[in-house]
């Protein structure tokens, strides 16, 4: 009986050391993508999209501010930035076989 529970617990600290570093590889590249395209693409789309709202007339754009507008563009834009960060080629953390 003791014999199988110690065998399940060094299985799954043999998955865990194994799986979990692979695992937290990812979420640092996946966090890193993320704040770089924050940082780099979201300013630039945002600055693109305000060259053609400042043609607006003002009361449009008051109106436009008070309804939020502002933050549904931000909204959309991240995700739209968020999704351009990731066209990067994928390639495979894991040990043994080829890239994505």
């Amino acid at each position: 009986m003791w014999s199988i529970l110690f065998g399940q617990v060094n299985y799954f600290w043999d998955f865990a050391r194994t799986h979990l570093a692979l695992l937290l590889a990812r979420v640092l590249l996946t966090f890193g993508i993320g704040i770089g395209t924050y940082n780099v693409l979201l300013p630039d789309i945002v600055t693109y999209i305000q060259s053609f709202l400042d043609a607006l007339p003002p009361n449009v754009i008051a109106y436009l501010g008070a309804l939020k507008f502002d933050v549904c563009l931000t909204i959309v834009f991240s995700a739209y930035a968020a999704k351009l960060g990731t066209k990067i080629k994928p390639f495979h953390l894991g040990t043994g076989g080829g890239g994505g």
